[in-house]
């Protein structure tokens, strides 16, 4: 629930880039690329859990080789679906993508196939959710999304933080439709 108060405070936060445009933006992704592919909501649900999984190690130690201000810029160019496929690879070695996708597989009983052709746009999403909290240019001061999700102590289990995240727009929508 930390994480999402995070997302939230960015939102809600001039400084910061997150708004609710883009929360919806990155959930309209998710369920386009759900309904296309024939993934339950449970299902998407599961991946990105367990892409968070893998994800968090990750960022963590691109944080400590790279530097805060360098990762946050990196996840900035994962934020195009346009240029994701292509920079997915400064993040993830091919090596590493092909466990990923491996061990989302093994967890949630989608073929290795499926999630090879959908990884990029989840990941595209993911990472828009974690950009979410990096500063408006001109003002100066780390990204509060990332840095919950690169610095917790505990598990953070990601895909309930985006089910939050969706009742939280779906009952933003349901109050602007009684507008």
């Amino acid at each position: 629930m930390e994480f999402f108060l995070n997302v939230l405070n960015a939102i809600h936060n001039p400084d910061r880039q997150g708004s609710m445009e883009q929360l919806e933006m990155i959930f309209n992704t998710l369920n386009q690329v759900a309904t296309k592919r024939g993934i339950e909501s449970a299902q998407m649900q599961e991946i990105i859990t367990a892409l968070g999984r893998f994800l968090r190690p990750v960022l963590q130690h691109q944080q400590r080789m790279m530097g805060d201000k360098s990762l946050e810029n990196l996840i900035a160019q994962m934020t195009d679906a346009e240029t994701t496929a292509a920079t997915i690879h400064l993040l993830i070695s091919p090596q590493l993508h092909q466990q990923i996708v491996q061990g989302i597989s093994q967890k949630t009983g989608i073929s290795a196939n499926r999630l090879q052709g959908i990884l990029p746009t989840i990941m595209t999403a993911v990472m828009g959710l974690l950009y979410m909290g990096a500063s408006k240019p001109g003002v100066s001061s780390s990204n509060s999304v990332l840095s919950a999700f690169v610095d917790r102590d505990t598990e953070l289990v990601l895909g309930d933080v985006l089910q939050s995240a969706e009742s939280f727009l779906n009952s933003s929508l349901r109050s602007d439709n009684k507008r």
